[in-house]
């Protein structure tokens, strides 16, 4: 049904059947006319007899060629298709429920509210305050001058749970409130799910989600840079294309820190791909092992490698964890095997950030903490795995728990190359996996608003470390089984990222003539959640991530606007 304004004029170019010319010059025709369809419905309206050979008359009404006319209870042969941004839809089916976004509403006690058209405003910076919330339980494994770990994990007294309850030395609980009560963690829920409203029920549905427009294709291509799987199960690679960059003649290109990713669910009902959560995560870091030799066999903190020039370094778990391999291994002579993390540069995708538990993080390891590759290998490291139960704390013991190091030429006795430490003042917190993410983030969202191909879509206010950047990337979520009746729904993104938001959770380090600037962690233990309100900011924030609001009733992390 559409509706045209009485000061429109609309001329429609009819083909009247010759029922329909009769009905006309009656004057009864606007009475006869209960139905429009945008394709041929294969009626003959002078004949009540349906037509089993499928024939249909022409639009004068001449059917010659038939016994009788086609009548209604036959389908249309051919609906008119039309495509909403890249999702094909067909309208002349009838919809018997609708897609919807489930999202927890914490003042509800975590149940869920449905949309079929909604706005999730997103605080990147909110992410990072509440990350640096949870390193802090990795602070007892540092050590510089002047530094108290009490400094820190007394933050941990300050903030409670929903029953009143401090998480002081109930470190794995926070972790696991965090992510899986409130999706906010190392991967943060944009959305909580998607579903079929039908009849007043929700139940589940595999799904497909595509860009609304070739804008939003964009975009998204831009925010992803992990591989982007497109609606004909194709996998897009990532390449220079979708990289953020700066300049027309030596272009500079920004890989994205980000990756969107969806989960699928699976229940006694069945598999539901891309049912969700959809999540925004870390695309750039991965795990894996360090193999070589610790060049001060005494040191607990921050140990440094040295390797050889044809072996050791960062290898792939797959390999490691190859019986047949750990014969190679033994051959090197090099002596440690030490689970690792790394972070891809996103400006030189040939230089790679290394983050290998330390020995003090290895002892904390309750029981057998030697290594095997598997059961049948014959290759013992040192070293054991941390035990964690989130996602989000396994990553913090590498991104925040150890220190960055980088690939050198400097030797060590025998050994060509080392694994060092790029700032080796002992008076400051070295580099860490975390504030390398958060500079990695700036750096994109510049560039962003640098892009020619989408800067026209990042809205930018302030300069320099008072920049805040915005885009809204719009998807439309759809039934993977088109038989289904189903009508799609819509997901509005606005990602906000405000650098002033991050202050003073982390501390910008200006650049000297001998060093870059950075990002530090650790340099207080102030914890500062704006949220929606990182607009005025001042006193009005929370400093407890497992909050809904901030002091001011401001939302934090995301924004749920349910348009419909």
């Amino acid at each position: 049904m559409g509706y045209i304004t009485k000061s429109t004029t609309v001329y429609l170019d009819l083909h009247m059947t010759n029922a329909g010319r009769r009905l006309l010059l009656q004057g009864s025709l606007s009475d006869n006319m209960i139905k429009f369809a945008l394709g041929d419905t294969d009626v003959d309206y002078r004949n009540a007899l349906q037509l089993s050979s499928g024939e249909v008359p022409d639009v004068t009404g001449e059917h010659l060629n038939c016994i009788f006319g086609v009548n209604g209870g036959y389908d249309i042969k051919r609906k008119l298709e039309y495509t909403l941004g890249q999702a094909t839809t067909s309208p002349s089916l009838t919809p018997v429920g609708s897609l919807v976004s489930g999202f927890r509403n914490a003042s509800t006690g975590g149940q869920m509210d449905y949309s079929t058209d909604a706005t999730v405003k997103f605080y990147v910076a909110d992410m990072f305050t509440s990350l640096k919330a949870l390193a802090m339980t990795q602070i007892p494994y540092h050590q510089w001058n002047g530094m108290s770990a009490t400094t820190y994990t007394n933050y941990f007294k300050t903030i409670q749970d929903a029953q009143g309850r401090n998480y002081s030395a109930r470190y794995t609980q926070l972790f696991e409130d965090m992510e899986y009560g409130l999706g906010r963690g190392w991967f943060a829920n944009l959305v909580d799910g998607f579903y079929v409203s039908e009849g007043g029920n929700i139940k589940n549905c595999s799904v497909k989600i595509e860009p609304e427009s070739p804008k939003d294709g964009i975009l998204l291509r831009k925010l992803t840079s992990a591989a982007l799987v497109n609606q004909s199960n194709q996998t897009i690679t990532n390449n220079l294309e979708k990289t953020a960059k700066i300049g027309t003649r030596k272009t500079r290109a920004y890989i994205s820190p980000f990756t969107v990713a969806t989960e699928g669910l699976k229940s006694d009902q069945g598999v539901f791909n891309g049912s969700g959560p959809l999540s925004i995560c870390n695309a750039l870091a991965d795990y894996g092992y360090v193999v070589g030799s610790i060049i001060n066999k005494k040191v607990t903190v921050y140990p440094e490698y040295g390797i050889k020039s044809d072996a050791g370094g960062y290898y792939h778990p797959q390999i490691i964890e190859n019986s047949s391999y750990s014969t190679i291994l033994n051959a090197t002579g090099l002596d440690t095997l030490t689970p690792s993390a790394r972070i891809i540069d996103n400006n030189n995708t040939n230089t790679n950030f290394y983050y290998p538990l330390q020995t003090n993080q290895i002892n904390n390891e309750p029981g057998d903490r030697r290594f095997r590759g598997k059961e049948n290998s014959d290759y013992l490291g040192s070293t054991g795995i941390r035990n964690s139960t989130t996602a989000t704390e396994t990553a913090l013991n590498f991104f925040a728990g150890t220190p960055e190091l980088e690939l050198t030429k400097q030797t060590s006795g025998n050994l060509p190359q080392t694994l060092r430490m790029n700032r080796r003042n002992i008076t400051q917190e070295p580099n860490i996996g975390l504030a390398r993410i958060v500079q990695q983030t700036e750096d994109f969202f510049y560039a962003l608003s640098k892009d020619p191909e989408v800067s026209n879509w990042v809205t930018t206010s302030g300069t320099g470390k008072n920049s805040v950047y915005s885009f809204n990337i719009a998807l439309r979520i759809s039934a993977q089984d088109e038989s289904k009746k189903y009508k799609s729904c819509k997901v509005n993104l606005n990602f906000i990222f405000s650098v002033p938001a991050l202050q003073p959770t982390f501390t910008w380090q200006a650049p000297t003539p001998s060093s870059s600037g950075r990002w530090l962690v650790f340099n207080s233990a102030a914890v500062q959640i704006y949220g929606a309100g990182y607009t005025s900011m001042g006193g009005h924030y929370t400093s407890n991530p497992t909050q809904s609001v901030t002091t001011s009733g401001e939302s934090i992390y995301r924004k749920i606007i349910l348009n419909t």
